[in-house]
């Protein structure tokens, strides 16, 4: 992994930005999370 690090370091720092905001929206939906928030989400991710 510090392979990666080292040669994209850049990317790495950009990655991160965005894993953050990730986490930050999963603990939101946590947080959130009822049972008819929980059906409408199943419905909405069927095709």
């Amino acid at each position: 992994m510090n392979t990666i690090r080292n040669f994209f370091p850049n990317e790495i720092e950009n990655l991160k930005v965005i894993l953050r905001s990730v986490y930050k929206t999963i603990y939101k939906y946590q947080n959130e999370r009822t049972e008819s928030n929980e059906i409408q989400i199943r419905k909405e991710d069927r095709p």
